[in-house]
């Protein structure tokens, strides 16, 4: 378990890096490419696993997730200034 001050620092080291600005703008045009990648694969004899689907759904998931830390880093230090 994280004291206090580690998750204060944790949140920070988000804030500075995933929050900011450019790097979310950077994974939001990931994930869109992302999601167009997703609506175009179609399971075929190849992939009767469906591979191919599952990775592209894990990526659009890892970048959603990226983005929300980053926002949720972000407000979170907003809040702290009001």
């Amino acid at each position: 378990m994280k004291s206090p001050e580690e998750q204060l620092n944790w949140r920070n080291k988000i804030a500075g890096t995933l929050g900011t600005p450019q790097v979310r703008e950077v994974l939001e045009e990931y994930l869109e490419t992302a999601r167009r990648e997703l609506s175009t694969v179609i399971p075929s004899d190849k992939d009767p696993h469906a591979y191919n689907v599952h990775r592209a759904l894990g990526r659009v998931e890892m970048l959603e997730y990226l983005i929300s830390q980053g926002n949720i880093a972000t407000k979170a230090t907003e809040n702290k200034k009001d």
